[in-house]
């Protein structure tokens, strides 16, 4: 009794004395709430890689923050003449893509050179994921990767299921990212890459 006594006032101190040995981590700790400041400029171009419906929500929210925009779900390297942002909104919809007669490689293949010639003429280019749990899968992982890997900044309704993604891809490429629990808090951030 008095052994099991001991022990249990160790651990007590011990959990006074180092108190973060004790404490989960919590999630989103390490991601900022929004950038401090803009790396974007108006005159976006906005289109969805995977043709989900994300790309036409990123549209209405810039409207809904007077953010100048264009969409196009087939946006290409000719589209973004006069523009000086991008914004790619991660959505893979099988009928999505075979609504405009294309599959997951053409479809990857179209961001690719987008993003890619993007970032050769230097314009930001601002990821966007708002599937959460939802839409989780390989291949919207696939096409986050695919985007991530030229991306300028990440923002990311993430669940625990993927917010070490979405880290990685962030520190990988050293890149700032801002993960949020739900659309809610989705326009701060976004507002933060152009104000």
């Amino acid at each position: 009794m008095a052994r099991s006594k001991l022990f249990l006032i160790v651990i007590f101190s011990a959990m006074l004395i180092f108190p973060n040995c004790t404490n989960k981590p919590q999630n989103l700790t390490y991601t900022l709430p929004h950038l401090p400041y803009p790396i974007a400029k108006e005159k976006a171009l906005i289109t969805v890689a995977g043709q989900g419906p994300e790309g036409l929500v990123v549209a209405k929210i810039c409207d809904d923050l007077k953010i100048g925009n264009t969409f196009s779900y087939k946006a290409t390297i000719d589209d973004l003449k006069s523009r000086n942002s991008l914004l790619v909104a991660v959505g893979v919809s099988k009928v999505g893509m075979e609504s405009i007669h294309t599959d997951l490689e053409q479809e990857k293949q179209r961001i690719v050179r987008l993003v890619a010639k993007a970032s050769e003429q230097r314009i930001p280019i601002i990821m966007v994921y708002l599937g959460g749990s939802n839409r989780w899968d390989i291949l919207n992982q696939e096409m986050l990767l695919a985007v991530g890997n030229y991306a300028n900044y990440i923002i990311a309704i993430s669940s625990i299921k993927s917010e070490d993604f979405f880290r990685a891809i962030a520190v990988e490429n050293s890149i700032p990212f801002t993960l949020v629990k739900d659309m809610e808090r989705f326009h701060v951030p976004l507002n933060s890459a152009f104000r």
